[in-house]
């Protein structure tokens, strides 16, 4: 029994406590702190949504900026293919024209050298 009056007097004496003093005065304080540190959090949860805000935009320009960069990027990596190309087909037809030079010069140094041995014979035995 004496366990079920402890509880008891904690609760009595916690009233008591209460009785002297004006409780509405104490009710008003209490509201007065509730109510500045729940300003003072909806002010940081106000600061918290604009900032969520601007590092949203700023994320969507950023998103935009390597949208356009990679365009540019595309467009680059086209431009050095088309330059690749156009330099294959030069090389190519360079060397078809070097191909052909070096056969007409070996074809003239054919026929001087042909020309030179048929002089060289007709001066020796011709006389």
């Amino acid at each position: 029994m004496s366990d079920d009056i402890k509880p008891k007097n904690i609760i009595e004496s916690a009233i008591s406590g209460l009785k002297g003093r004006d409780i509405y005065k104490q009710v008003d304080r209490y509201t007065e702190e509730v109510t500045t540190v729940l300003e003072g959090m909806s002010a940081d949860l106000n600061s918290l949504y604009d900032k969520q805000e601007y590092n949203s935009a700023e994320i969507t320009v950023i998103t935009e900026r390597l949208q356009e960069q990679n365009k540019r990027l595309n467009s680059i990596e086209q431009d050095i293919k088309k330059l690749q190309d156009s330099i294959a087909k030069e090389q190519k037809h360079k060397k078809g024209v070097l191909q052909g030079s070096l056969k007409q010069v070996t074809w003239i140094a054919l026929i001087v050298s042909g020309a030179w041995v048929i002089t060289t014979l007709l001066r020796t035995f011709g006389g």
